[in-house]
């Protein structure tokens, strides 16, 4: 594997010596290399001390950093990352610590109080009159951000350390006062000078290309498993966003100029498949990918492969990347700190299980991250999270997957589109039991068969002398679901193949119903199989936005008890396909609802007229979630609809949306008014978007102020959920509740505040 005595002198690091040989032979998983591992390890493990005493002394003496110290290409992040994946625990615990004071303690250097990672070299790590002062690094790979993602993989992987969650928050606080850019289209410098940092801004004008290294890809690749680690969805979300809106910016990806992991097209493509793996099978990411995928084998077949064979800059990398799309599973590139280090497969496949490693603590890690970041779970639902293994029902997955926070497809769906079926984000499914409440000695119907898992939970959840159907319209999902909950023992579930708007009437009434597929519309025979009293579970859409409704069967009438953002894979079936879509202007798209008088014909060309903005005077910090926004605006509003803004858009000046491709907007005529935001001052110290609306047409500005008075509405209790009520179709006029009322095929939803 080498031709020369291999480094293990204390500048070895990940990428290079030692612990760059130990992390290919533990990739590899051949049980042949554990004598070679051990004597390597025994190297890693004493470079790594005297590399942390040297890093603890410099910070006890209030000097800067030397990038290499603590970065992940040659300094303490990467040889952590390695420790990660080999399970040696007790010195990756003293990597976190040093990581955690390297983020919160600050260092005062030439009288400016400065972070403990300030480096008073270039970029290139060396000395430099013109770098007075030095500079702060955000990269992944040289910068701060390589340590806020793997503090964030291992908090995941359910390895933490005192100040653990302070560390991860502070990085985070700091990549958000120097996101620049808009809301919707942020991005953030790879560095920044010690009179930038002074001043608070920067002279960099826009976004550098678009890498893994230095640019947005990785920076929002470790907001988003910050955001996974936390619980925290807005941030997550946010970064996702980020990201989507980086690869669809023409003029960010014309500034890749070769096809290598660090700097080019492999690298934004690993990334984003990564990021798309986390987003869920029906995110913006992964219906990008394929798309952003063709265009790199597209640059291959234009342009010569990068020079020699390195992995980083050579034709490895691009190999690796390309090999990811068929095996997705192989987690070579946790060593850029993109996947998680496979700990358990590994030590599997070398007959080296530890109890460190084994299923059942990689499920209790699982399970307490979702305690830790759930509100109110009920003490039910987490003991039958911790009891049902999750990994018998993707058994093509990793262990590590298995009991990762994602979704993991099970039957993929047309080429570029939607999965047909997955097995959901355990956090979601956990929201969703809970509001289910299901007791022992309860019928329950599950819509949606997926893997099986959430069956089995079911079926935990209601013992031995409780019934469990589940129904899904694909033959091979079925069976799959049939042979996983054989062999988990959960063989009485009653596993059927059908349409699921059906139902089983032949177990009905049910006591609860939870559908784990996205529908439009509520089928009649929900409401007939629901025993009175019963609870039904649904991610409903309406007016735009999907949400995990939990209604109560209240004599024929189902109340909302509760709602929660979510997505799911649409449901296919007669009145499934309710929302309608159309063009106003290239790049703009807007949904709205059947019984909504909305002419898309006068509203061509709207966006061209004069806009009107109004400021709301009600703001929101970085990362702060606005989800119940949108709700409270379809109690109030009955041209609610959604704004699909696209990046072409945005960039040529025809929209400023709040959130690309997903914003709250008002339809009358040929009037229309979307949500927007105004960016805080480049020198905000606290800094806060302020939310707003943008109008356009005849009566665009009127629109523009109703919707602002939605948003003060919701200002006032940022908590209120609006009440939800679902009627038979034939229910008249008179029998409804009070509120915006939304027909659809099979149901009447009324929507109040």
């Amino acid at each position: 594997m080498t031709r020369s005595p291999l480094a293990a002198h204390l500048d070895a690091c990940l990428f290079n010596g030692a612990p760059a040989v130990a992390f290919v032979l533990r990739a590899t998983g051949n049980p042949a290399y554990a004598r070679s591992l051990h004597i390597l390890d025994t190297h890693i493990s004493r470079l790594t001390r005297h590399r942390l005493d040297a890093a603890h002394q410099r910070i006890d003496d209030g000097l800067p950093a030397r990038l290499r110290e603590f970065d992940l290409i040659n300094g303490l992040t990467g040889i952590g990352t390695y420790l990660l994946h080999t399970g040696h625990d007790a010195l990756l615990h003293d990597v976190l610590s040093y990581l955690v004071r390297l983020v919160c303690e600050p260092i005062t250097f030439d009288g400016d109080q400065l972070p403990a990672w300030w480096t008073s070299n270039e970029p290139a790590d060396r000395p430099c009159p013109r770098w007075p002062g030095g500079h702060a690094n955000l990269s992944i790979a040289h910068g701060v951000t390589g340590p806020l993602a793997l503090l964030a993989t291992a908090k995941i992987s359910g390895i933490t350390v005192p100040g653990h969650t302070e560390a991860i928050e502070q990085t985070c606080r700091v990549l958000d006062r120097w996101q620049l850019g808009t809301h919707t289209t942020p991005w953030w410098p790879g560095t920044i000078s010690l009179h930038e940092w002074r001043s608070g801004t920067t002279s960099q004008t826009g976004p550098q290309r678009p890498s893994w290294c230095y640019g947005t890809p990785g920076i929002t690749r470790a907001q988003q498993l910050a955001g996974i680690a936390h619980g925290d969805h807005q941030r997550q979300r946010s970064a996702e966003n980020a990201l989507a809106s980086c690869i669809t910016d023409q003029q960010q990806l014309d500034q890749l100029d070769g096809a290598s992991l660090c700097h080019g097209w492999a690298g934004l493509v690993q990334t984003v498949r990564r990021a798309a793996d986390d987003a869920g099978p029906g995110s913006e990411l992964a219906t990008l990918l394929p798309r952003l995928h063709n265009d790199f084998q597209q640059h291959l077949r234009n342009h010569r492969p990068p020079a020699g064979d390195g992995l980083l800059e050579g034709a490895t990398g691009v190999a690796l990347a390309l090999y990811s799309a068929t095996e997705p599973a192989f987690h070579w590139d946790a060593c850029l700190l993109l996947a998680a280090p496979d700990r358990t497969t590994e030590h599997e496949r070398n007959g080296m299980t530890t109890t460190e490693t084994q299923p059942e603590d990689l499920r209790n890690r699982m399970v307490d991250h979702i305690v830790e970041n759930s509100q109110a779970l009920s003490a039910e639902v987490e003991r039958v999270l911790r009891t049902v293994p999750r990994h018998p029902f993707v058994p093509d997955a990793s262990i590590e997957d298995a009991y990762a926070n994602r979704a993991i497809t099970i039957k993929p769906g047309p080429p570029g589109g939607r999965p047909a079926s997955c097995i959901s984000v355990p956090t979601v499914v956990a929201m969703m039991l809970n509001q289910l409440d299901a007791h022992p000695g309860q019928r329950v119907l599950e819509i949606g068969a997926g893997t099986g898992w959430n069956a089995a939970l079911l079926a935990e959840l209601v013992g031995e002398t409780g019934h469990v159907s589940t129904i899904d319209i694909h033959t091979d999902v079925t069976e799959h679901a049939q042979r996983a909950l054989a062999a988990t023992g959960y063989d009485r579930v009653h596993v059927i193949t059908g349409d699921g708007a059906l139902g089983d009437p032949e177990n009905s009434p049910f006591d609860r119903i939870i559908v784990t597929v996205g529908p439009w519309d509520l089928p009649p025979a929900w409401f007939d199989q629901l025993a009175p009293g019963g609870r039904l579970v649904v991610p409903l859409t309406w007016r735009g936005q999907t949400r995990s409704v939990a209604f109560v069967n209240d004599n024929g009438v189902l109340r909302a008890t509760d709602s929660q953002l979510c997505g799911f894979i649409p449901m296919i079936g007669d009145g499934q396909n309710g929302e309608q879509k159309g063009e106003i202007a290239d790049d703009v798209l807007l949904c709205w609802d059947p019984d909504q008088s909305v002419d898309l014909d006068a509203l061509q060309g709207v966006l061209d007229t004069p806009a009107s903005t109004v400021w709301s005077g009600t703001s929101i910090v970085a990362m702060e979630s606005t989800d119940l926004i949108w709700p409270l605006v379809t109690a109030v509003e009955p041209g609610t609809v959604r704004f699909c803004a696209g990046n072409d858009a945005v960039e040529a000046g025809l929209a400023r949306p709040a959130f690309r491709y997903s914003s709250v907007a008002l339809a009358d005529g040929e009037s229309l008014a979307y949500m927007t935001l105004k960016n805080p001052e480049p020198d905000a110290q606290d800094k806060r978007w302020e939310l707003g609306a943008i109008g356009h047409g005849p009566v665009g500005v009127q629109l523009a102020e109703r919707l602002c008075t939605a948003i003060r509405a919701w200002d006032e209790d940022r908590t209120a959920q609006p009440t939800i009520t679902a009627y038979r179709a034939n229910t008249p006029d008179g029998a409804l509740s009070d509120g915006q009322v939304i027909d659809k095929q099979f149901i009447r939803l009324v929507i109040s505040c």
